[in-house]
């Protein structure tokens, strides 16, 4: 997802938009700084990380480094819970989600961070990089639903391997990129983490006999109690 992003980016700049920034949004600290490691070896330049702990004694702390990405030209910004809600850098084009939140609210509001118009550059457009993950391409596509007829044809990136142009065939359609991998934790809007497996099995337990709880607390109770672990995953 890096490197795809990462080519589209530099499409971007050198077509016109010469200080579209992409933002990445990672799990926690560690994520960002393997994520940040990862770009240097791609792009021979480390990113600006902005992380509650930092793990490189060479990055800024979190609100510098906010404040120095928004004001200059830097093409990459990791940051964990940093750019969100109330925070606008207008000259973001490329997001990659890469963290492990599924709440809806959380999806749009970092989504959000791509989708607000620049003054500066009116043909402007954001790219979203996300998983093929089923509960993402559904809400990516709620949103998509969202959008007026008569808003411009949206940037559809292919899988990378097949051959054609970038640009979808229809408006309004979205195709996401092929990926690989497994989803082995959930982490609600409160911060807790919760096995993904026992979250899936909790919420089949509550639909199925119309429980009150909730699916999360259920799964949060299952992962340190080891019965209740075997039959929530039985059932």
């Amino acid at each position: 997802m890096l490197a795809t992003a990462d080519a589209e980016l530099v499409r971007l700049r050198t077509e016109g938009d010469a200080d579209a920034g992409g933002l990445v949004v990672a799990m926690d600290c560690d994520h960002a700084d393997a994520i940040a490691r990862r770009f240097h070896q791609l792009t021979g330049t480390r990113p600006i990380v902005a992380c509650s702990r930092l793990n490189d004694p060479d990055d800024p702390a979190p609100k510098p480094a906010i404040e120095a990405f928004n004001r200059g030209t830097s093409p990459w910004i990791v940051a964990v819970r940093m750019i969100s809600e109330g925070v606008d850098i207008r000259r973001l084009r490329v997001l990659v989600y890469a963290t492990n939140i599924l709440t809806e609210l959380t999806f749009r509001q970092i989504t959000g961070r791509i989708v607000r118009t620049d003054p500066r550059n009116i043909a402007d457009f954001g790219v979203v990089v996300l998983p093929a993950d089923p509960v993402l391409l559904a809400m990516a596509q709620r949103i998509l639903g969202e959008v007026p007829s008569t808003s411009r044809r949206p940037l559809v990136l292919r899988d990378p391997r097949n051959s054609g142009d970038i640009w979808g065939p229809a408006a309004g359609e979205f195709v996401p990129l092929s990926s690989t991998g497994e989803l082995a934790m959930v982490t609600d809007t409160s911060g807790r983490t919760a096995p993904a497996d026992l979250v899936a099995a909790a919420t089949r337990y509550v639909a199925a006999v119309k429980s009150a709880i909730s699916p999360f607390d259920l799964a949060l109770a299952a992962a340190t109690d080891a019965h209740l672990r075997d039959r929530l995953l039985a059932y």
